[in-house]
């Protein structure tokens, strides 16, 4: 918990990010994803091999977006990286 409030505190963020409630819901996201790896770690699993399927039937591999990328847990990063000449991460935090 006082991990969770030092990154609250340190975090650069535009006020109003605070203040709308995402910056605290990452950080909370991320310290569940933490408590609960192992019964998460199926759906992280499936959430990858869903974007990986898509990479298969995308026409051009020159740009690939990820918008709410947030902690990166259940996008194949690896995988995009490969198959992709660019590829942009996109998130409000």
């Amino acid at each position: 918990m006082i991990w969770e409030l030092w990154q609250f505190v340190t975090t650069p963020v535009r006020p109003e990010v605070k203040k709308m409630g995402y910056l605290s819901e990452s950080i909370a996201m991320v310290a569940r994803s933490k408590r609960c790896n192992q019964q998460w770690g199926k759906h992280y699993a499936n959430c990858q091999q869903s974007i990986r399927l898509a990479i298969d039937s995308c026409s051009s591999h020159q740009t690939a977006i990820v918008f709410g990328a947030g902690s990166l847990k259940d996008v194949p990063l690896d995988t995009l990286s490969e198959k992709f000449e660019h590829v942009l991460l996109v998130d409000l935090l």
